[in-house]
């Protein structure tokens, strides 16, 4: 706030600043708002139509916006949400809702997003705060539905359909399931599958000739468990999968979350 004569110069009229801080005796405070500091400055100014000076007191308000009301209402939620799109890869593939939870997070997303525009002041010189994160979760989410369903494709693939190259077989059942201290679920049937063989396999040998009919038994109890191990180890490369982007994504989450909201020094003094 600038006053000043545009009248009369400095010779004529003179302004004298009783104080460098503003007196804020009578402010009635605000809602939304708060003065962090507010000072006055006296000034002399010779322009360029005339050869007068000219004397004013600028005074300088610097405020803050209150963030409890966005904190509760805007902010609190999104990080909920993306919470709920870490919890996506937690979620077992054979349940069918992965899907399903990403899509209701990204519609939510949009909902927030509608409810942001509305609030906040339009303007395409520099993007809020919140509107930052709230960007940054729905690529997050949009990420989450594309692995998602490259997991769920994983899932469900069978010995018909792919085969299992080795170094897929040597990574994700053998090196990451250790790093990530992962421990393979037994399967059933497949043990069932395998110790049928052995048991027909002893009996092969107690027995010195072996009916056809014997043989084709032994080749087809055989092929299933073949069939059964190829499935499991499908399913557990999709297991192993998800739970590596768990991972990633709670670092993702909680790195973005931290480096959106507090300040650049309180970042700093993290990393140090």
């Amino acid at each position: 706030m600038k006053f000043g004569s545009w009248t009369y110069d400095r010779a004529k009229i003179d302004l004298i600043s009783m104080a460098n801080d503003v007196d804020q005796m009578d402010y009635w405070e605000s809602g939304e708002w708060v003065i962090v500091n507010a000072v006055g400055k006296y000034n002399t100014k010779k322009y360029e139509c005339c050869t007068e000076i000219y004397a004013d007191i600028t005074y300088y308000f610097i405020i803050r916006r209150l963030p409890l009301f966005y904190t509760i209402n805007l902010i609190i939620p999104c990080l909920l949400i993306s919470c709920l799109t870490v919890l996506v890869f937690y979620l077992p593939s054979q349940c069918g809702e992965k899907i399903t939870l990403c899509i209701s997070v990204l519609l939510s997303l949009t909902v927030f997003l509608l409810l942001i525009t509305e609030i906040i002041p339009s303007t395409s010189l520099v993007i809020p705060l919140i509107g930052e994160y709230l960007l940054f979760t729905m690529v997050f989410v949009t990420l989450s539905i594309i692995i998602t369903v490259f997991v769920l494709n994983v899932h469900h693939r069978s010995p018909q359909t792919h085969g299992m190259p080795h170094w897929v077989r040597r990574v994700f059942l053998d090196m990451v399931p250790r790093v990530l201290f992962m421990k393979r679920p037994p399967g059933t049937a497949k043990q069932n599958c395998k110790k049928l063989i052995e048991m027909i396999t002893q009996q092969d040998t107690m027995i010195p000739t072996i009916s056809p009919a014997m043989q084709q038994a032994i080749e087809g109890v055989q092929y299933i468990a073949d069939h059964l191990r190829a499935e499991d180890d499908w399913k557990y490369v999709a297991m192993v999968i998800d739970r590596i982007f768990l991972w990633m994504f709670v670092l993702v989450c909680i790195l973005g979350s931290v480096g959106l909201f507090l300040p650049p020094w309180r970042i700093c003094c993290i990393i140090l």
